[in-house]
């Protein structure tokens, strides 16, 4: 009787395709990861130059009204006679000219508010690189500002109560007849703009001159 041997052949298991898949999850991690890192690169450096946008918007904000203050003060300048130009006035026959009131006179024919955009061209090159709006008010010094509906009217002490005087004398009161000794004190708000950024600057300029040539 023959012994009968069984013989087995072990086969080595081929995990190649296990290998890949691994190979496949720690490449997508390290993608992620890479990704996740360069977000917040990314965050990082928009926030920093968001930052300094705003921060050279500001100093290009307050170096235009520094600069529109020195005009404004300077009675032979374009901008100052330009405002002058704009101020309510009535005229010796009667007609009035202008649209520009002061704080608390508005009405349907004349605003407390006048409001330009800057062409800058001075010698500021870096100021030419934003944009800038530009909105003035005043008071007359002396006066009291009336409510916002320009139903009443202070007239900086030339009459003691406006029954004294004849309405068509109020617009020329508070307009541009020639500054009192006092002056005005103009109110003006210059908005830098580069892109998206926006800074907002806000003067109060005392004792400004409209003098009549």
């Amino acid at each position: 009787m023959k012994n009968h041997t069984t013989h087995f052949k072990i086969k080595k298991m081929d995990n190649r395709g296990s290998a890949m898949i691994t190979a496949i999850v720690v490449g997508v991690v390290m993608a992620v990861f890479c990704l996740s890192l360069l977000l917040v690169t990314y965050t990082l450096y928009a926030q920093t130059a968001k930052r300094n946008a705003l921060i050279q918007c500001k100093y290009a904000a307050g170096k235009m009204a520094d600069l529109l203050e020195e005009e404004l003060k300077d009675t032979s300048s374009n901008l100052n006679n330009k405002l002058k130009g704009e101020m309510r006035h009535q005229k010796e026959d009667g007609s009035f000219t202008g649209t520009w009131v002061a704080e608390g006179n508005s009405s349907s024919e004349a605003d407390e508010v006048i409001e330009y955009s800057m062409d800058y061209t001075g010698g500021e090159t870096a100021l030419k690189a934003y944009d800038f709006d530009v909105s003035f008010k005043y008071t007359k010094v002396g006066d009291t500002a009336s409510d916002a509906g320009g139903e009443t009217i202070d007239y900086d002490g030339q009459f003691n109560d406006k029954d004294d005087a004849d309405e068509s004398e109020w617009d020329e009161m508070v307009g541009a007849d020639g500054a009192s000794a006092g002056g005005y004190n103009v109110t003006m708000e210059v908005t830098c703009s580069r892109g998206d950024t926006v800074f907002v600057v806000k003067k109060d300029v005392q004792g400004v001159q409209f003098v009549d040539e």
